[in-house]
């Protein structure tokens, strides 16, 4: 995009369809009033349609924007591997439970087994809480 995208490039971009989020978080967010992240313009009118909003990044917008993509594969990399391991212990314990060779009470094991949910659950708040992710996606009814 090189710092610069009107409203329908950045719904197309983001799978976000209503507008009117956009229009917030370019503004509520990420505009000058916030983080000042992003600048907004509003073509003149033509003939036809009102055209779409213009967000351009600032200079702080490129910086931060830069800094996100380098974290981000880093990041995001760390969560991957964090959360399969996270799904091999709980699928490890369930197996022990199933079997019932485990050397573990019953209690133990399902206290451990609520730590790593509450743990994997943390990780699923902190992505959507900081990243805007939409998970539901990722789900394996819809994959």
């Amino acid at each position: 995009m090189g710092g610069k995208a009107n409203t329908s490039e950045i719904r197309r971009y983001t799978d976000i369809d209503n507008t009117t989020i956009i229009n917030y978080r370019l503004n509520g967010k990420l505009g000058p009033d916030q983080f000042g992240l992003v600048e907004t313009e509003q073509p003149p009118m033509g003939d036809g349609p009102l055209p779409a909003k213009i967000a351009t990044l600032t200079d702080a917008g490129h910086e931060f924007a830069d800094e996100l993509y380098s974290q981000s594969v880093t990041d995001a990399e760390s969560l991957v591997k964090e959360i399969e391991r996270l799904q091999k212990r709980v699928d490890d314990l369930e197996s022990e439970l199933q079997t019932g060779e485990t050397n573990s009470e019953r209690n133990d094991v399902d206290e451990r087994i609520d730590t790593i949910w509450n743990a994997t659950i943390a990780i699923r708040d902190y992505l959507i809480e900081e990243h805007d992710a939409d998970l539901e996606r990722y789900h394996p009814r819809n994959q």
